[in-house]
């Protein structure tokens, strides 16, 4: 099982750096190309055209990695709905397995990372895209540039909210000590963010818009869906699941 674990890593490492070398230089202009022909369409609206761009790059995420990301999310569900059953249980990885696959949720600790890599590979080419775009075309808007940082802090602190709300909907249940890690982090992401130019803070800002929705969405659903077939942990041991 551990040789099992460790050629999946290599296996997923080495897809990774190919995956990654291939689209380095070759995405980099597509995404310019179609950065600066949207901008063009738009009336030379960088900033309308990154956020049309990363929708639609988001969209097309959605696509690949839409299987893992329901399957994590379900998954989330099923133990908070289980937490104390799971816990109280003699043979918990057992019983563990036998509801996951009740649910049809795939265990597999590993599912989406190839997904997750292919993205990886895509974002970097995207944001080097977007530093070519603001070198290039060093445009006013509003009251900043997307070439340089926002003067007014107005975006690092839209980011910080954006990305604490979009890990509190990630997690069900919270703790307080997870809700303070959260806040920190997010904190951490909007002090460094005041440093990076604008074009790619409007990036930042949309992906975790577009993710909170998906998530919403995505919770909506699943509850439906887990209540629907739920079996109450009082009765999982009389019924064979």
């Amino acid at each position: 099982m551990k040789y099992r674990t460790l050629n999946m890593i290599g296996f997923l490492l080495v897809t990774g750096i190919i995956i990654f070398s291939f689209v380095s230089n070759f995405f980099i202009d597509i995404f310019y190309l179609i950065i600066n022909k949207s901008a063009t369409i738009l009336n030379d609206n960088y900033v309308l055209a990154i956020f049309i761009v990363t929708i639609i790059l988001k969209t097309i995420f959605l696509l690949i990695s839409f299987k893992s990301d329901w399957n994590i999310q379900y998954k989330k569900i099923v133990d908070n709905y289980y937490q104390g059953f799971f816990t109280q249980s003699e043979n918990q990885k057992e019983l563990e397995e036998r509801v996951y696959k009740y649910y049809g949720i795939d265990n597999h600790r590993f599912s989406g990372c190839l997904a997750m890599l292919i993205q990886l590979a895509f974002v970097i080419n995207f944001i080097q895209s977007l530093v070519l775009v603001s070198n290039n075309a060093n445009h006013n808007h509003m009251w900043f540039n997307i070439g340089n940082e926002d003067p007014l802090f107005i975006l690092p602190v839209i980011l910080f909210i954006c990305t604490f709300v979009n890990l509190m909907i990630s997690n069900i249940k919270l703790t307080k000590k997870i809700h303070t890690l959260f806040l920190v982090f997010s904190l951490i992401i909007g002090v460094i963010s005041s440093q990076l130019i604008s074009a790619i803070l409007i990036y930042w800002i949309t992906n975790n818009l577009c993710s909170i929705l998906q998530k919403i969405v995505c919770q909506k659903i699943l509850y439906w869906q887990f209540f629907k077939i739920a079996v109450p942990p009082s009765e999982i041991t009389l019924k064979r699941i």
